[in-house]
């Protein structure tokens, strides 16, 4: 128990530091709904078509379709008529090392998940991956356990249990993982999965390849991931200041609620 004048002093260092995470927290929740409101815009009412200056001009053609109202210049397509189910079957080596990938919930994305030798892989049944697959964990996918495969992750292993995508010509892979984190066609992935405890549901990519989904032309196709690629990189600069401040404060707290650390006090402070 420190002096009352040192409890204060300890006390207004650990508020400034909780009213940064307040503003950080903010700026994270409005990003959060910026992402939104602008994922329903564009797979409804689209970017527009480039003019003969490269702007972007918005749409003013509309057709019905069975999704609902989108532009004319679009089309609505299958996802198995976009996507070859690819299978790269990998015999391993007992003692040469192998990074094996997993998909993080909650379209959380594609991370390491260990590197091991090939006696240590239990399931022997392993698959390669490559830059740009569109990767699904059939046993996670009802909690949006999928992403897209980064350059360095590529040659990394997944067992039987992920669907491994390769997008055909003319489809932009980023514009479809954004697509599916839309509640509309995320909801495809709980309809086509079955069990009777949600942690033990089983995908069925058979249905879910049927869905019809939004496509329009590369080039809008690609406008529209890069919009959204910008929302994300800043949605991800607050959470990485997010991280490094909560991890201040807990190093704060340890370091100043111990005694390990002692604040210096103006001599007003002390005599009062």
């Amino acid at each position: 128990m420190p002096p009352l004048a040192e409890q204060k002093k300890i006390a207004a260092i650990l508020k400034a530091v909780d009213e940064k995470l307040d503003i950080i927290s903010r700026q994270i929740e409005a990003t959060q709904t910026l992402k939104r409101g602008l994922m329903q815009t564009l797979f409804r009412r689209g970017v527009g078509n480039q003019n003969t200056d490269g702007r972007w001009v918005p749409h003013t053609d509309f057709k019905d379709s069975d999704l609902g109202e989108i532009p004319k210049a679009w089309c609505t397509r299958p996802i198995g008529t976009l996507f070859d189910v690819v299978e790269r079957p990998f015999d391993m080596s007992e003692d040469k090392l192998y990074r094996r990938v997993t998909v993080k919930r909650r379209y959380g994305g594609i991370e390491l998940r260990d590197e091991l030798p090939g006696k240590d892989i239990k399931v022997k049944n392993q698959f390669l991956v490559k830059e740009g697959d569109f990767l699904i964990s059939e046993r996670q996918i009802v909690h949006g356990a999928c992403g897209i495969v980064p350059a360095e992750l590529a040659g990394a292993l997944v067992s039987n249990e992920y669907l491994v995508l390769k997008a055909k010509d003319g489809i932009d892979v980023r514009y479809f993982g954004y697509l599916v984190q839309l509640l509309r066609y995320a909801k495809y992935f709980l309809l086509c999965s079955q069990g009777v405890d949600i942690e033990k549901f089983l995908f069925k990519p058979k249905d879910w390849l049927k869905k019809l989904i939004p496509v329009p032309p590369h080039e809008e196709q690609v406008r529209i991931a890069d919009m959204l690629s910008t929302i994300e990189e800043k949605l991800q600069s607050f959470q990485r200041r997010q991280s490094v401040f909560q991890q201040l404060k807990c190093g704060l707290m340890q370091k100043l609620l111990t005694g390990e650390w002692r604040v210096k006090l103006d001599e007003e402070a002390v005599t009062a």
